[in-house]
């Protein structure tokens, strides 16, 4: 609402007590222009109803003026993602990157950009080999700093994941790093709690591992995708290892598992001998 919605209609000079139909019609055809997609137009438009279904009943309006708008069709989404093979890859020349620790929570984990950003030391038990989902990263608006928040997308982004191995391994020595840049006066100590901060303990925020991901993919000459497509990659690679829908939704943190199976059922029609060749893909960084 206060990044699209509230700021079109206040620059219009739309009043609630004067919005129309068309003039709803009209911001979803600009918003169109501008490059929002179909489906986050289907958010607006969820939003919309909802607040001023609200405003009908406080009797703030007479009429609700969303009964008479058409509703943005919906486009289905088909995901982008790396190969097995692709993903080891990526973390092989992204080793030196300053969002490297971005990169392999997402490709190994499936997180959430926001959600790796709120990550602190305290969710990981390096006893049990775990780590626990509890808070993330946003902004309301572009220019703000990012807020952490123990509000996540759903009940179900609430999770506790096992941790791999090499993931284990990767996140002590950094722990280590990090507790050793502690004792230089230079180092921010007021992140020293988060697990994704840069080489001056600053933590990282969304538009940093935007940006710097889509730069390293060009530097590297790597195929296009956006960061958040690791997420998708994560859950290609499970399917491919043979785990159910259900296993792959709890694993996300999908509340719907129409969610997970609308976007990654196709891929399970892979046949087993490609499925043994990308598992050894997989495992080969590994032995």
């Amino acid at each position: 609402m206060n990044k699209h919605i509230y700021p079109y209609f206040k620059k219009e000079n739309v009043y609630l007590d004067e919005l129309k139909a068309d003039d709803i019609q009209r911001y979803y055809y600009r918003k169109s222009l501008e490059g929002i997609t179909s489906n986050s137009l289907l958010r607006h438009h969820s939003n919309l109803y909802t607040c001023l279904k609200y405003a009908t009943k406080k009797h703030l309006i007479q009429q609700n003026p969303m009964m008479d708008v058409v509703r943005p069709k919906a486009v289905k989404f088909v995901p982008n993602f790396y190969s097995p093979t692709e993903l080891i890859n990526l973390l092989e020349v992204s080793k030196d990157s300053k969002i490297y620790v971005c990169i392999i929570l997402a490709a190994l984990l499936g997180l959430r950009r926001s959600e790796i950003i709120g990550l602190k030391w305290q969710n990981v038990n390096f006893t049990d080999k775990t780590i626990m989902i509890k808070l993330k990263a946003y902004r309301l608006r572009k220019d703000d700093n990012d807020t952490i928040s123990p509000k996540l997308k759903t009940s179900s982004s609430y999770r506790i994941l096992c941790l791999p191995d090499v993931l284990i391994k990767y996140l002590t020595n950094l722990r280590d790093l990090q507790l050793t840049k502690l004792k230089s006066p230079d180092y921010n100590q007021e992140y020293k709690d988060f697990i994704c901060v840069d080489e001056c303990g600053n933590r990282l925020n969304l538009d940093q591992v935007t940006n710097t991901f889509i730069r390293l993919i060009k530097q590297k000459n790597l195929r296009k995708i956006r960061f958040h497509d690791l997420r998708h990659s994560c859950a290609t690679m499970l399917m491919i290892l043979g785990y159910s829908i259900k296993q792959i939704q709890l694993w996300l943190g999908h509340s719907d598992i129409s969610t997970t199976g609308n976007i990654y059922l196709h891929i399970s029609t892979k046949d087993k001998s490609d499925m043994a060749k990308r598992i050894n893909d997989v495992i080969q960084i590994y032995l």
